[in-house]
């Protein structure tokens, strides 16, 4: 733990190879090769509890700026991060659309989450019309929804490249992981709208509310909290 402190690794790091450290010398208890795990006394390294990134209008309004529709790399861009913006899917659920699953009739999109489960998420015309544009622009014919420009369908670690890319230009790499801050301002927006938590949960295909309740919920009712004391003091005024 200390030579990854040296290293300038992040507590989430750290915490997480502390734990598989642990969990191997708890094996080596379990099948009679230790008598007492020297993890056993050891405490696992504290994490801080930070906010999560999200992304403003203005930031996005700026991103989809550099991404000029007019050009076949531009106007996939556009399309991918309008996609994530409205839907909430994951990267790896983004990478694996197929034209057949877009549903312009339905406004929904047909996509495999996590243990290849199906499910349908939100298709909002802002989306459609930039899907559209896309795949005008391409005039290629293939499966794939996201391409290069000889037809070949892009791999998932191109799409994430291709992104956190755009992202470092236009936030001089503030910003990491550009999937899952899409991900995660939808589900905050969501439950600012009113959405309730099992809708949700469904849309955003996790199995359980525990995701929801540990790192979405308390946001929401912090700001909530807030907005009381606000109005509190407007009276007290």
């Amino acid at each position: 733990m200390g030579h990854l402190q040296e290293l300038g690794r992040a507590p989430t790091t750290i915490n997480r190879a502390f734990g598989n450290v642990r969990a191997f010398f708890r094996w080596l208890v379990d099948e009679d090769i230790l008598d007492v795990a020297p993890t056993a006394k050891i405490k696992a390294p504290k994490v801080p509890k930070l906010i999560k990134p999200e992304i403003s209008r203005l930031q996005v309004d700026w991103l989809l700026s550099l991404c000029p529709a007019s050009t076949f790399i531009g106007s996939r861009r556009q399309a991918m991060f309008i996609v994530l913006k409205t839907s909430g899917m994951r990267a790896r659920e983004l990478s694996g659309l197929k034209v057949v699953d877009l549903d312009f009739e339905h406004d929904r999109i047909k996509v495999w989450g996590k243990g290849s489960k199906e499910r349908h998420v939100p298709f909002e015309k802002e989306a459609q019309r930039a899907v559209g544009r896309w795949l005008r622009q391409r005039e290629i014919d293939s499966r794939a929804v996201w391409t290069i420009p000889d037809g070949s369908p892009m791999a998932y670690g191109g799409i994430q490249k291709d992104l956190q890319r755009m992202f470092d230009r236009a936030f001089s790499g503030d910003l990491q992981d550009p999937c899952h801050i899409f991900r995660r301002t939808w589900a905050l927006d969501m439950l600012r709208d009113g959405v309730d938590l099992n809708t949700l949960r469904i849309l955003g295909g996790w199995e359980s509310l525990d995701v929801i309740l540990k790192h979405y919920a308390p946001l929401i009712e912090s700001e909530d909290a807030l907005e009381v004391y606000k109005n509190r003091k407007r009276r007290v005024l």
